[in-house]
């Protein structure tokens, strides 16, 4: 009979960990900031990537502005076989597809070369639905000297040619220097080299020892603790962070994550809250915050304890910010499917069946060739099949 918990397919809920989302103004903008070149006769090659790294913490802290990692952008060019630093991701058509899969609006591309002691930094801002930019400007200034101006002149840049207006603490973040000390800040470049983990560890406390209060090294030190698996190590320094600048975001919001990662949960929904407040257009946050709804107090994933309604508004909400966000999509998706095995009312299971098969086939629209779409198809299939069945039955 169907009016009984319908059992008629399988998901594999284990691959749906995935991460985050919120409640987006009109003007919030998505940005990924890639790799700066670097050319120049001496052997500095990092200093592309410190260009890179200082535009992205400038505009992390600007609520209209939502970061897209260059570590979640590599994922995705990676299945589409791209170099995620090379300048031929701005080919028309490769912008034009990326646009299709990731709700990112804009992305940026610079150089930096160094002759001598001059230092030029050229910056291209491209809209990704036209594949278009709408801003190319290059500024020029003497090394070591000017960097920290230039710095603040491409983030002033980007603001401006994104039309957005921050306030006077948004504008004060975005021009303070990382460091007043050159010498800490030579450790933190050099720690952007091809070195270990445990060098670039090394390098980034020298930095700090010649400058405590650099916390674009703090920053960096926190994030190598964590991929050298220290984790205690990379809490204590974000929230060092947090304690010195209790408006840092990106603190916050990687604290949170690492909470998760530990099993944490009450402290993780806690710093994610808190860094919902910071950047409450931030879908990534409401992401992560939807995902830690699914697990009870005993830190059990979908439990009988776990209220999947409010799990289904908190996913509905990363919607509401971000319609193309995937794995939203996805969740929801793999929620409505379960929800209709749980329920012996047909009609609740006709509806949750129905957005199962909406969401699951907005994911594959999305992104037709995602890793996990052969077998996202066949459940859509055997949705669909329950779902006739239960048309049929109801009209008999």
């Amino acid at each position: 009979m169907l009016n009984k918990k319908i059992s008629f397919f399988s998901i594999l809920f284990s691959c749906m960990l995935f991460s985050l989302s919120a409640q987006e103004t009109q003007s919030a903008v998505t940005l990924s900031v890639m790799k700066f070149d670097t050319m120049s006769e001496k052997n500095i090659d990092f200093i592309g990537e410190s260009f890179a790294d200082a535009l992205t913490t400038k505009l992390t802290n600007i609520k209209d502005i939502r970061i897209y990692e260059r570590s979640q952008f590599k994922k995705i060019t990676n299945e589409l076989q791209m170099n995620v630093d090379s300048s031929d991701l701005f080919d028309e058509d490769t912008v034009q597809s990326i646009g299709k899969i990731v709700a990112i609006d804009y992305m940026t591309l610079g150089s930096v070369t160094l002759i001598g002691n001059n230092l030029r930094v050229a910056l291209r801002l491209v809209d990704v639905k036209t594949s278009r930019a709408i801003l190319s400007k290059e500024v020029e200034g003497k090394y070591p000297d000017d960097v920290f101006d230039l710095q603040d002149d491409i983030a002033l840049l980007v603001v401006k040619a994104l039309n957005l207006n921050i306030s006077s603490l948004e504008k004060e973040q975005v021009l303070r220097d990382p460091t007043n000390n050159m010498d800490a800040y030579e450790y933190y470049n050099q720690s952007l080299a091809e070195v270990s983990g445990m060098e670039r560890v090394r390098l980034l406390r020298k930095a700090l020892e010649k400058d405590p209060g650099f916390i674009l090294a703090r920053h960096c030190l926190a994030e190598s603790y964590f991929e050298n698996k220290n984790f205690t190590a990379s809490t204590s320094v974000y929230k060092k962070i947090i304690d010195d600048y209790p408006h840092d975001f990106k603190a916050r919001y990687n604290l949170g994550l690492l909470w998760f990662d530990l099993g944490e949960l009450e402290k993780s929904a806690d710093e994610l809250k808190k860094a919902s407040s910071l950047q409450n257009d931030n879908p990534d946050v409401w992401y992560n915050l939807a995902l830690l709804q699914e697990f009870d107090k005993n830190g059990n994933r979908l439990s009988p304890e776990v209220d999947r309604i409010e799990v289904k508004k908190a996913y509905e909400k990363v919607l509401e910010v971000n319609n193309k966000y995937l794995e939203a999509h996805y969740a929801l998706g793999v929620l409505n499917a379960l929800m209709a095995t749980e329920d012996s009312d047909i009609n609740l299971q006709k509806d949750y069946i129905e957005n199962a098969i909406m969401h699951l086939e907005s994911y594959l629209s999305i992104y037709p060739d995602v890793f996990n779409a052969s077998e996202v198809e066949q459940n859509v299939e055997l949705l669909k099949g329950s779902l006739r069945q239960i048309i049929d039955y109801i009209g008999t």
